[in-house]
């Protein structure tokens, strides 16, 4: 689920000029460049966040467990966030 939303900010930010190097760098770009200008709600960068530090977790830490109850709540915003990214890259066609 991060990845579905870490790609679509990617898609989003590279279709508006937008370069970063790193996932640390695609997070702080969504904060500055659409949540900060209201153009993506903060409850989606909370939720963005949250994912964000998920895989951190999952990825570079020793002992984690991540269960259904910890990730079934996120679908539907995840959903939502990539659906509100499709609209802001098809409104600059």
């Amino acid at each position: 689920m991060y990845y579905a939303c870490y790609y679509a900010v990617t898609a989003l930010l590279i279709n508006d000029g937008c370069k970063t190097h790193t996932h640390n760098g695609v997070k702080t770009s969504l904060g500055l460049h659409y949540i900060k200008d209201g153009k993506i709600e903060k409850s989606f960068g909370k939720m963005y966040n949250h994912l964000f530090n998920l895989r951190q977790s999952g990825d570079y830490e020793d002992w984690i467990s991540i269960d259904e109850a910890d990730i079934k709540p996120l679908l539907e915003p995840a959903n939502q966030f990539i659906t509100k990214i499709e609209k802001l890259i098809k409104e600059t066609e």
